[in-house]
């Protein structure tokens, strides 16, 4: 398994770091576990960081990749390697690739020795608006029987920053010309590769069910794609969209468990101001069985 030359796939702005691998027995070998996490503005302890954290908050967020219990995670707003190593100092067992084109808030993935994850790339189609934008970040995994392409995403915000009408409608459209190169980069992998098993986690900033002003119609229109998380409520309000999703392939989508998709919600486990220190976002968990033969 392969991404082809046939993806237009831009290596050159890739920061690979990686963390010490150690074993670990906790997760179930019949299945993968898949997470995603936005760890909001996790900075690498300089004078610039935006969101200045204590030791004891990286602890605290170090227990929340324990607790989610996944081979891997696709995280979202990290500065560097060196932001994440702040919090693996404190967690056995991971291993990182961290893009750099986001420049303070970048994508990457960690993951367990119980996955093989090999090359790791940035996609920067995705990041339609240059440096307004992060691009994709893509890597190759399997375990078991199950192996995939997976593209890890942080799409456009719309924030208390856009002040005006023409400001939010500008990120719904940013947002729109996002969703339409990921979901052109999932059909070139189906129609231009053997692999038909394609995994998209991250951060959508909206969600696949909203009526009003609805941006990811490109992804969820497609119907090679399937959002599985759409059902998924936000952890902070039951009433509020989620936003942070699991996306598969058909074929991929065949090997989800949808009863264990969950949050892990650790603002039921930290006093308020211990949580906003950790993120202002869940991790989205998921599982996929991987003892039916590969089909790809």
């Amino acid at each position: 398994m392969k991404i082809t030359t046939a993806v237009r796939v831009f290596s050159f702005a890739l920061l690979l770091v990686v963390s010490a691998c150690t074993s670990t027995n906790f997760t179930n070998p019949d299945i993968v576990t898949v997470a995603t996490f936005n760890m909001e503005w996790l900075g690498d302890g300089n004078a610039d960081d935006k969101k200045p954290r204590t030791e004891a908050d990286y602890k605290r967020i170090a227990a929340v990749l324990e607790n989610c219990k996944a081979d891997i995670i696709g995280v979202e707003e990290v500065e560097n390697g060196m932001a994440l190593q702040h919090v693996l100092k404190y967690v056995e067992g991971y291993s990182y690739y961290v893009g750099k084109a986001g420049r303070q808030q970048n994508v990457g993935v960690l993951y367990r020795n119980t996955v093989t994850v090999t090359n790791p790339q940035e996609y920067m189609p995705v990041a339609t608006r240059g440096e307004r934008n992060r691009p994709g970040f893509v890597v190759n995994c399997r375990k078991g029987n199950f192996d995939w392409t997976m593209m890890v995403l942080h799409l456009k915000s719309t924030s208390r920053a856009d002040s005006t009408d023409a400001l939010r409608e500008e990120s719904f459209v940013n947002r729109r010309e996002q969703a339409a190169k990921v979901a052109a980069w999932a059909d070139s992998i189906i129609t231009n590769t053997k692999e038909k098993d394609i995994l998209i986690v991250g951060d959508m900033n909206d969600s696949p069910v909203r009526r009003n002003n609805p941006t990811l119609t490109p992804m969820t229109d497609n119907a090679n794609i399937s959002f599985l998380t759409s059902s998924l409520t936000s952890c902070k309000n039951s009433s509020w969209n989620n936003i942070d999703h699991i996306i598969a392939s058909q074929s991929a989508a065949k090997r989800w468990l949808p009863a264990a998709m969950h949050h892990y919600n650790f603002l039921a486990e930290y006093r308020a101001e211990e949580a906003t220190m950790i993120s202002d976002h869940c991790p989205v968990i998921g599982q996929f069985e991987i003892t039916s033969p590969d089909n790809d």
